[in-house]
């Protein structure tokens, strides 16, 4: 962002806080979207207005009664998973993409597939898979809920729920980020966004599904949680704190995005919503399906074939 933009931007947010406002101006978002220098920038800077007080209207949304909802397991043969407690939430669980460390939350998803992807399963894993039944309807929120008539706001959205959804570097997805850092070998903060900041091809640029995959491999030193943590909470404020879940896309069937909901969705439930899901089935299964790393890597190796 140059100076002089930056200089806009402060000088807009001063006269807010002394007018005792918080709705930044349609100018200024666009001043944020089209002067930056880079998209992971706007996304730290979007995460400091959001705590002075300025955020996107974030409307909750609802997960209705009767709706199933999946998680996998992998398969211990000490751990008896007929006991309800084997699929209540960990009180301890380790830092991921929406809590912090210790934090409860349950991570849930629409559909079997999702979850088997998201818990990086290969051909001949052992897993257990859970099934839900939502007792009593969820209130959730994301990115994907933005509703606002100027598309600035729908193109920030996309920007943070790309970040949002972006992989995490770990012991189980080694070979995708091999992957991803040899295809991304020399990419730094300055390829994002591209060269052209008109509106349309910023747009474009944006709604391409390999945007999160960009913020994963820019991401080398696996920090990224301590971001989405923050977001995460900035989201639950946004809501007014009316929301039990965040709602996102999976970074392997990136749908959903601002204004487009798909039915193939993650859910990360906190604990003020545990009561409203019950696990009412599970079964021990052999995975014989497809990785996800497999299913981003074909898709990459197919776009880059079309250019």
């Amino acid at each position: 962002m140059s100076s002089e933009s930056e200089k806009h931007l402060m000088e807009e947010v001063c006269r807010l806080l002394n007018s005792g406002s918080h709705e930044i101006t349609d100018e200024v978002w666009y001043n944020l979207l089209g002067r930056y220098k880079n998209y992971f920038n706007l996304v730290i800077t979007w995460l400091f207005l959001h705590s002075i007080g300025f955020h996107i209207n974030v409307p909750t949304n609802i997960i209705a009664k009767g709706t199933k909802l999946y998680r996998v397991r992998p398969f211990e043969e000490d751990i008896d998973f007929r006991q309800d407690k084997e699929w209540r939430a960990n009180p301890k669980r380790t830092q991921n993409r929406a809590n912090k460390q210790n934090q409860p939350a349950l991570y849930l998803s629409s559909t079997p597939f999702l979850c088997e992807l998201e818990t990086f399963l290969k051909i001949g894993d052992k897993y257990v898979l859970g099934e839900y039944v939502v007792s009593e309807d969820i209130q959730t929120v994301s990115f994907c809920d933005v509703k606002h008539k100027h598309d600035a706001y729908h193109v920030l959205a996309i920007i943070l729920n790309a970040f949002f959804i972006a992989p995490s570097r770990n012991e189980k997805n080694v070979d995708l980020f091999e992957f991803l850092d040899k295809l991304f070998s020399d990419i730094n903060l300055d390829d994002m966004p591209p060269e052209c900041y008109s509106d349309d091809e910023l747009y474009k640029d944006m709604i391409k599904v390999d945007l999160p995959l960009r913020f994963g491999a820019m991401n080398r030193r696996n920090q990224l949680y301590e971001i989405t943590n923050r977001m995460s909470d900035a989201l639950i404020y946004s809501s007014d704190h009316k929301a039990n879940a965040i709602r996102y896309s999976s970074c392997f069937v990136p749908i959903e995005t601002a204004c487009i909901i798909s039915n193939a969705y993650n859910l990360a439930l906190f604990e003020d919503g545990f009561n409203k899901v019950k696990c009412v089935n599970h079964e021990i299964k052999i995975y014989d399906g497809p990785s996800g790393n497999s299913i981003l890597k074909g898709f990459i190796d197919n776009k880059i074939q079309d250019i």
